[in-house]
C-alpha cells in the first residue's frame, strides 16, 4: 500500500512538472540533448564508477548535478536526477527501484538548482551572507567573491549529504527493508565526512573553469 502511494505521489509530481514545461513552452532542442547526456553520465557515473552497496554508495554524479543546477536550474537537474534513479536499476542490477529514492533523487537534484543556480533566491541569500563572512573575518575586498563561492559549496555539501544522503535514505532503507540504523549510520557518516569538502573544493572549479565552456558553447 505504502509503495502504491510512492508511486501515485511521484505520478503526480511528474504531471506537475509536465504542465510547467509546457507552460513555460517548448523545450529547446538543446536543453533535451544536454539533458539526455547528463542523464547517460548520471548513469555512468552512479551506476558503473561507483561502490555501489545496500548500505552505502560513494559516487561522482554530483559533479553532473552541479552542472545541471548551474547551467539548467532547479528543475531540470531534479528531473536529470530523478530519471537516472528510474532507469539505473534496469540498466545494471544494482540495487532495486523503489519510488521513494526516486522521490528523494529529484529532491536532491532540485536542492543543488536551488542552493547553486544563480537566479535562485536561495543562491543570492546565501552568496551575500558568505560576503558578510568573509568581511567579519576580515577577507580582503578582491577575494570575497571567491570566499562566498565556497561558502556557498560547502553549505551545498553539508545541505544535500546530511539530509539526503544521512537522513532521508537511512530512513527509507531501515523502513523498507528493516536494515538497523546501528548498520545504516557509521559508514554513511564516513561518506558524508568525504562528500562535504569534495563538494566544497569541486563547486568552485566547475564553475570556474567547466561553465564558462559550456556558456560558449550555448547549449541551452
Amino acid at each position: 500500500m505504502n509503495t502504491i502511494i510512492l508511486l501515485a505521489v511521484l505520478f503526480v509530481m511528474i504531471v506537475i512538472l509536465a504542465v510547467l514545461t509546457r507552460r513555460m513552452g517548448m523545450i529547446p532542442a538543446k536543453k533535451i540533448v544536454l539533458s539526455a547526456t547528463l542523464i547517460a553520465i548520471n548513469v555512468i557515473l552512479t551506476r558503473f564508477l561507483a561502490i555501489n552497496t545496500l548500505f552505502l554508495k560513494v559516487n561522482f554524479s554530483f559533479i553532473v548535478l552541479v552542472v545541471a543546477a548551474l547551467y539548467l536550474g532547479p528543475v531540470y537537474a531534479g528531473i536529470i536526477n530523478m530519471i537516472e534513479d528510474f532507469i539505473g536499476p534496469f540498466v545494471i542490477a544494482v540495487g532495486s527501484f523503489n519510488p521513494a529514492f526516486t522521490i528523494t533523487a529529484f529532491l536532491r537534484g532540485l536542492s543543488y538548482g536551488l542552493l547553486l543556480h544563480p537566479s535562485s533566491p536561495v543562491n543570492k541569500g546565501l552568496s551575500r551572507l558568505g560576503r558578510g563572512v568573509a568581511r567579519v573575518l576580515r577577507v580582503p575586498e578582491g577575494r570575497r567573491n571567491t570566499f562566498s563561492l565556497f561558502f556557498v559549496s560547502f553549505v551545498t555539501g553539508v545541505v544535500v549529504n546530511l539530509v539526503f544522503s544521512l537522513v532521508a535514505n537511512s530512513l527509507i532503507l531501515h523502513y523498507y527493508w528493516g536494515v538497523s540504523y546501528a548498520v545504516l549510520i557509521p559508514p554513511r557518516v564516513i561518506n558524508v565526512a568525504l562528500m562535504i569538502p569534495l563538494h566544497t573544493v569541486m563547486i568552485p572549479l566547475i564553475s570556474s573553469k567547466l561553465m564558462p565552456q559550456l556558456n560558449r558553447l550555448k547549449l541551452a
